[in-house]
């Protein structure tokens, strides 16, 4: 793993109104998931985990590969971009 990999962030859709967009760097590319809030919480849209607040998924996803999600995201969320 790379040291830039899993920089992050996290941004209001501008396609989808009430979505957030994960950007996150995975080698030489920056990959995008939909994050969607629902009855159940935050989590990946059409993702089975859900988290009380976006804070509780970073922070899951701090530890857990991206690659639960995409198969093509072989990294955890590492930092945030400034």
């Amino acid at each position: 793993m790379r040291k830039t990999d899993g920089v992050f962030l996290i941004r209001p859709s501008a396609s989808q109104a009430n979505k957030l967009v994960l950007s996150v760097l995975n080698g030489e590319r920056v990959s995008h998931c939909l994050i969607e809030q629902n009855e159940q919480g935050w989590g990946f849209e059409n993702g089975g985990l859900y988290f009380v607040t976006i804070g509780d998924f970073v922070r899951y996803y701090a530890h857990a590969s991206l690659e639960e999600h995409n198969k093509d995201i072989k990294t955890a969320l590492s930092m945030p971009a400034v």
